[in-house]
């Protein structure tokens, strides 16, 4: 069986999965997020201890292949190398900058001039240059820049590779260039590779540890946006994959190129498909921020869900859902969250239902920017999180006006990773023939159009009150 181990931002999930896409052993688990202005980061070394834990827990012999999908960007300074103390895998790093960390948008302007398109302060290189203007003894002390995924892969085997598939992205990562360019060694800098190769086997001190097979693989797994397009079946022209977390990412597949300004165009995981996608900042952010005001975030999200379904329909609120910036389609880290058109009678419950329609309004904003550049968007597929509540699931599907899916699985993300190993390892020819026979569709929902049409409405407010706000945004 394969272990699939995901990185997310708030959340590590980790499972067995068979080659029928079947799990076995998942467990998840919290990471615990230090925000403080614009640093936003986590215990690197967590990474490591849940990976331990697991392996001391679960039947190791089981194990062929192992494969890691993070979120990305994220950046790891590794200062040490791989040892075990006390049965439990180490590598000393700094804290791990996840990408809502805005200390790099100092070097925003310069890294996209280099480009010549615009790459946020989020992704590694600015996220490097502010380091070492700003924090040269970090800096200086780091040894390599690895990205979450790439810091656990290196921690198992000594392989040090950024992982990285899609054509068209090195702008987000680095080429020989841009580190020429902007005076970097690349001896810091890993080579960035493929997902879905083996990068080595597994160190024997931890093999032995933890009784794993002698001929165990790390296979490379990579983004978790990469693997979920997998795992969310949207390999086919039309089908877009929506990936809910603490961010939201869409990911369309199109039979053709389609370039679109303030999204990303580049290679799908099947060969002759092509992807194209925005990432939404804080959807799953905002719902969980909302709940910690309330004093609700002891309750699981179906209490959540319920308070909103329960707002007056009266009510004509408007959300917008950028707690941290935001990314597509608009691409303004100075954006703000704004509640608009409070009244004596906004409670609770009515504030709830804002939020959750401003999520599904910035998703519906990615949507129409890809539809007025042409991309033709037949359905939506869903996995994750805690969007499978009924409630958010129709107002998705009422507000984008798209067919819904949802497949069967505890994680499209590990999920993925499962299917490029198995290709890997030849049990499947092709990873359409993975899809076919590892997921599954399990229930559909469909546009209630008297919904649609107030929805329609409600999202030309929102454009034009981004629209009035925009400028304010910079004087704050």
């Amino acid at each position: 069986m394969i272990l699939a181990y995901d990185i997310g931002t708030t959340t590590l999930k980790l499972a067995l999965i068979d080659e029928r896409g079947n799990f076995f052993n998942y467990q998840e688990q919290r990471v615990m997020s230090q925000i403080d202005g614009d640093r936003t980061e986590c215990n690197s070394q967590d990474y490591l201890t849940f990976l331990s834990l697991y392996l001391k827990s679960v039947d190791t012999s089981l194990i062929d292949a192992i494969s890691v999908s993070a979120t990305g960007p994220s950046l790891v300074p590794t200062l040490g190398e791989p040892v075990i103390e006390n049965e439990l895998i180490k590598v000393k790093a700094y804290p791990t900058r996840l990408y809502l960390d805005k200390r790099g948008q100092c070097k925003s302007p310069d890294v996209s001039k280099f480009w010549n398109e615009y790459v946020d302060g989020s992704f590694i290189i600015p996220s490097v240059l502010a380091m070492r203007e700003n924090e040269n003894a970090t800096f200086e002390n780091t040894k390599h820049f690895l990205s979450a995924d790439g810091f656990v892969n290196y921690a198992l085997t000594d392989c040090l590779a950024t992982v990285n598939s899609p054509d068209g992205l090195l702008k987000y990562y680095w080429n020989d260039e841009c580190l020429n360019h902007f005076n970097l060694s690349d001896e810091k800098f890993p080579p960035i590779v493929d997902s879905g190769i083996v990068l080595g086997r597994i160190r024997e001190d931890i093999a032995r540890t933890f009784n794993l097979k002698e001929d165990v693989k790390l296979i490379s797994g990579g983004v978790d946006f990469y693997v979920n397009i997998l795992g969310s079946r949207a390999n086919k022209n039309g089908v877009m994959c929506d990936r809910a977390g603490t961010s939201e990412g869409l990911n369309l597949c199109s039979d053709i190129p389609i370039a679109i300004d303030g999204l990303l165009n580049y290679e799908h995981p099947i060969d002759g498909k092509f992807n194209v996608s925005g990432m939404i900042s804080t959807t799953g952010a905002a719902v969980d921020w909302i709940r910690k005001v309330m004093n609700i975030d002891d309750k699981d999200y179906n209490y959540f869900y319920k308070l909103a379904s329960s707002a007056k329909d009266s009510s004509e609120l408007i959300f917008l859902p950028y707690l941290s910036g935001e990314r597509a389609p608009i691409w303004n880290s100075h954006a703000k969250g704004v509640m608009f058109g409070m009244g004596l009678d906004s409670g609770n419950a009515e504030i709830a239902k804002a939020v959750v329609e401003g999520t599904a309004l910035a998703l519906k904003d990615v949507i129409k920017t890809m539809e007025m550049e042409g991309a033709s968007i037949d359905e939506i597929n869903f996995a994750n999180s805690h969007t499978l509540n009924n409630y958010y699931l129709q107002l998705k599907c009422d507000i984008t006006n798209k067919k819904v899916n949802i497949i069967e699985t505890q994680s499209a993300e590990l999920l993925g990773i499962a299917m490029l190993c198995y290709r890997e390892m030849g049990v499947y020819s092709s990873l359409v023939e993975a899809i076919e026979n590892m997921s599954k569709i399990t229930r559909t929902y469909f546009p209630n159009l008297e919904n649609v049409e107030k929805y329609d409405k409600m999202y030309i407010r929102y454009k034009h009150l981004y629209k009035v706000l925009k400028n304010e945004f910079t004087k704050i």
